[in-house]
């Protein structure tokens, strides 16, 4: 009697089995559904590369600020400039 138990116990298992091959099928649906969403992405990755066009443009403001500040009185020797400071008297080299 215990052995007519358990050979009813594997037929449920098949039956399970069975429900778990649909279960693969609605998941492969799921994938075809994440590759639309993958093209909407791509779309959105053009629009943050023209938001990196204007962050270098704000840099190189900022270049230009900085040539501004150093602006002085400029003596040439060969390729060796020498740079007097407006504000602080103090030379400093540049080698160009």
């Amino acid at each position: 009697m215990g052995m007519e138990k358990t050979m009813a116990g594997t037929e449920s298992t098949t039956a399970g089995m069975e429900n778990t091959t649909m279960g693969t099928k609605n998941t492969m649906a799921g994938m075809k559904n994440t590759t639309v969403g993958t093209k909407n992405t791509t779309v959105g990755t053009k629009n943050t590369m023209a938001g990196m066009e204007n962050t270098t443009v704000g840099m190189e403001n900022t270049m230009v600020g900085t040539e501004s500040t150093m602006a002085g009185i400029t003596v040439e020797f060969g390729t060796i400039k020498y740079k007097r400071s407006v504000l602080c008297g103090r030379p400093f080299v540049i080698f160009v």
